[in-house]
């Protein structure tokens, strides 16, 4: 499953996958219908599944040094948006501290979230490595009867039982509360997402080859619901005591996605390798995609927010475009202060 550099190629799509879906929620002012602005909690839950995927076997065991690299990948290219919005006026401090603004929760919303859960999960994934176990392979390691495998199952089951504990207890009920991103129990939702992305790299559940078409009509059929649920629970007060169903039903849907996308990757490798080639064009435009997740995040309010009210569809014509173009130049210009810092501090 290894592509490019070690890197999976299922894991760039998704990414690419969940880009998409948050984008297109920032543009309710955009589509002719607003109606039509949907997806972006979806995009988060897959967000946060794949960096639980992708960190769980990180071999780093010194948590400054790990945290701090976390620090360096993010926070060059927020600070260097923060300061551009500010400059041109679409930012406004009005009142908050700059530690507000520019460290946390700072006025992209996923990067606080991010931030914080980055703590709790450096030590949930040593927690559910045996000791003296490789980080290599699947269920290496055991001790007993718990292997990293069965561990990673526990953790799970204990992440979504701290997640119903908070929505007992943390949840005004009486209010629809499902897409208020910047509720406590969001956090516990993120937090659990990326459990899930931790247990599927570590149970091999990606890893089996199944009937795709099942999958698929699966993906399908979960994703319906959940649009059918989300729809009706908005405009259903006597369903606000029962929302939770409605994130659960969210969460097997990123899992589902995650399983779809790992299914089809050698026919997405036939489709952008062409002629056997890693260089096709196809295929950088992808990886290139995959890189720029933060940098689309972090660009698109200020390009939608004065290119929105062009007619329908030339502002999406010229939208896209013009979020990619300035996610390459925040990407350029973060990464060379992240190097530049990384070497400085000598963080590997």
């Amino acid at each position: 499953m290894k592509d490019i550099k070690g890197k999976i190629l299922s894991i760039a799509i998704l990414r690419c996958l969940a880009t998409a879906l948050i984008t297109n929620t920032h543009f309710n002012d955009v589509w002719p219908y607003e109606s039509l602005a949907v997806g972006g909690l979806l995009g988060d839950v897959l967000f946060f599944m794949i960096s639980g995927y992708c960190l769980v076997d990180s071999k780093s065991k010194n948590f400054f040094s790990w945290y701090a690299k976390r620090i360096l990948r993010i926070y060059p290219a927020v600070i260097l948006m923060t300061v551009f919005n500010l400059a041109i006026g679409y930012f406004s401090l009005s009142g908050k501290s700059a530690f507000y603004v520019f460290v946390y929760p700072t006025a992209y919303v996923f990067v606080g979230a991010i931030m914080v859960l980055y703590i709790p999960f450096f030590f949930y994934r040593k927690l559910i490595t045996p000791i003296n176990s490789s980080y290599e392979g699947i269920g290496t390691g055991a001790i007993g009867k718990f292997s990293k495998g069965k561990l990673s199952l526990v953790g799970l089951g204990a992440a979504f039982v701290c997640y119903m504990l908070a929505y007992l207890f943390l949840v005004d009920k009486s209010e629809y509360w499902m897409n208020a991103v910047t509720h406590p129990i969001t956090l516990f939702l993120y937090f659990t997402a990326m459990v899930s992305g931790a247990t599927l790299k570590r149970i091999g559940f990606l890893k089996k080859n199944d009937n795709k078409g099942f999958w698929v009509l699966l993906c399908v059929m979960v994703a319906v619901m959940y649009a059918f649920l989300i729809t009706y629970v908005r405009s259903h007060t006597w369903t606000y005591n029962y929302q939770i169903v409605v994130n659960i039903v969210l969460l097997f849907s990123a899992v589902l996605i995650f399983k779809a996308i790992f299914q089809f990757e050698e026919s997405f490798k036939k489709l952008l390798y062409r002629n056997d080639s890693i260089n096709s064009w196809q295929s950088k435009c992808v990886w290139k995609l995959s890189e720029l997740t933060l940098d689309i995040y972090v660009v698109q309010h200020v390009i939608i927010y004065y290119m929105q009210d062009i007619v329908f569809p030339l502002n999406i014509m010229f939208i896209v475009p013009a979020i990619i173009a300035a996610a390459l130049v925040v990407n350029y210009i973060s990464g060379l202060i992240s190097d530049g810092l990384s070497k400085l501090l000598k963080i590997k």
